[in-house]
């Protein structure tokens, strides 16, 4: 008889503390209450610095590029030197990419000599009507 009181205890008692659990995850919390009853607002904190000198052009991998031609999200390809600047469709989706930009900046692999050949061993037609213009600066 004692063992089963005893047992309705701990179940009670565990009940008890899944409650206040969840009570505690599920409750808002906007701020400590003071003694008085009212709410302290929680302090604000600083947004993150963002460096001047930060690029804001997101890098993309060249094979990424390849892969956005095949689909057809390619606008047009600007060549520096060896870096290149990506302009895709405003249409496209780049949610997948974690950014809301549609320019990207990318380099040449190595091992290839031009974008062009980089872009037709991708089986992407280059310039023309159909192809994807690739713009010297």
């Amino acid at each position: 008889m004692y063992f089963t009181r005893f047992g309705y205890f701990v179940i009670a008692s565990v009940l008890a503390a899944a409650a206040a659990a969840i009570i505690f995850i599920v409750w808002p919390f906007d701020g400590d209450s003071g003694s008085d009853g009212r709410t302290i607002a929680p302090t604000p904190t600083a947004p993150a610095a963002v460096s001047p000198t930060a690029d804001p052009i997101p890098e993309l991998a060249f094979d990424r590029v390849i892969d956005f031609a095949t689909f057809g999200a390619v606008l047009s390809i600007e060549v520096t030197g060896g870096q290149m600047i990506v302009n895709l469709n405003p249409g496209f989706d780049v949610s997948g990419l974690n950014t809301t930009s549609h320019t990207f900046r990318t380099t040449l692999p190595a091992g290839l000599n031009s974008v062009e050949e980089g872009l037709r061993a991708g089986g992407i037609e280059v310039n023309g009507e159909t192809g994807v213009p690739v713009i010297r600066r």
